[in-house]
């Protein structure tokens, strides 16, 4: 299956927190990494903004990874 450039760059991004979150496990890193995390979260709801705003294709299991951090994310603020 081939990603639209779109769905790569939010499945980066996904993939990058993803990273992120399980190195902030470690609690003398947590503080270091917070800032890092925000702005990948920036990052991220932009680009899902931009794609829906374009109305890209997006597969429907990035469709599905894409909501739960979008809500994990909106819970957060």
């Amino acid at each position: 299956m081939v990603n639209t450039i779109p769905e790569h760059n939010i499945l980066q991004i996904m993939n990058k927190m993803e990273i992120l979150e399980k190195k902030m496990q470690d609690t003398s890193a947590f503080l270091g990494l917070y800032n890092e995390m925000k702005e990948l979260e920036a990052k991220f709801l932009e680009s899902v903004k931009n794609a829906e705003a374009s109305a890209y294709q997006l597969s429907d299991q990035v469709k599905k990874r894409i909501k739960i951090r979008k809500d994990k994310i909106l819970r957060k603020k």
